[in-house]
């Protein structure tokens, strides 16, 4: 079984509290992505799944995250927190799994853990062409067990493309995942169909990925040199998240 993993195109990742820095190339690469979903869910032998960032606006800044990268974003249930409306139509009727429906049922040390709840998971994603899942950090430490359950076995899962944002942040995150969990999956990454928070963080990924078997296609980004409105835009979106910004050059080098 094929797996496509759409990567957080969230409303706040797309126009919204994390903006991209000196280029709008989420914005650009947006129809070749939809596209390629289109093209998935017409392929009988390829499963997409959407992943979503879910924080909580009370806990996010004391966590580890919170710590590196300290502008609160993709608030549980907010508007930022959505898909942006041109993939809407790709989970019409479904809901997302929560971390915490999840965490029952994948983590044996979970207070609330019981093979009913792995089983109900498992009845849920039987048959799915779509499935879609919050998460609380970069990557996703359900996403593994996930496309495990719905492909029948790890040795089941074949091929994973990654698409979404951004490339040295959530996408990296969820390929070094899914690489870990399945070392003899093909993965791939195509540089049309990602992009990082800056055009330089993004080629710096994706050379990240190659040591570990990832094929990589797709043109190189024009890169933009990051300029002085470049980086009071940003903190403009950011002193929206919270009372005191942290300057874009402290999130870049993180």
């Amino acid at each position: 079984m094929n797996f496509l993993i759409v990567v957080d195109y969230q409303v706040d990742f797309y126009d919204g509290k994390l903006p991209a820095v000196g280029h709008e190339t989420q914005k650009e690469i947006m129809p070749n992505v939809k596209k390629r979903i289109e093209e998935a869910m017409k392929d009988p032998d390829t499963v997409v799944v959407f992943t979503g960032d879910a924080h909580m606006a009370s806990t996010y800044l004391q966590s580890a995250e919170g710590k590196n990268i300290p502008f609160i974003h993709c608030e549980k249930d907010t508007p930022g927190y959505r898909l942006i409306d041109e993939f809407k139509p790709f989970v019409k009727g479904i809901e997302p799994f929560t971390t915490e429906e999840l965490d029952e049922a994948f983590d044996v040390l979970n207070p609330n853990f019981s093979v009913d709840n792995v089983n109900n998971i498992k009845s849920l994603v039987n048959g799915q062409k779509v499935i879609y899942l919050d998460k609380e950090t970069l990557g996703s430490r359900h996403l593994p067990a996930i496309m495990s359950v719905r492909a029948g076995g790890k040795e089941q899962v074949k091929d994973v493309e990654f698409c979404g944002l951004y490339s040295g942040h959530c996408v990296i995150h969820n390929i070094s995942s899914v690489h870990s969990y399945f070392p003899n999956a093909h993965l791939k990454v195509n540089r049309d169909l990602t992009t990082g928070v800056t055009l330089q963080d993004d080629v710096i990924a994706k050379e990240a990925y190659k040591p570990w078997g990832v094929e990589v296609t797709g043109a190189e980004p024009k890169l933009k040199v990051i300029t002085g409105d470049d980086v009071a835009l940003f903190d403009k979106a950011k002193a929206k998240s919270q009372k005191t910004p942290t300057k874009v050059q402290e999130i870049i080098k993180k």
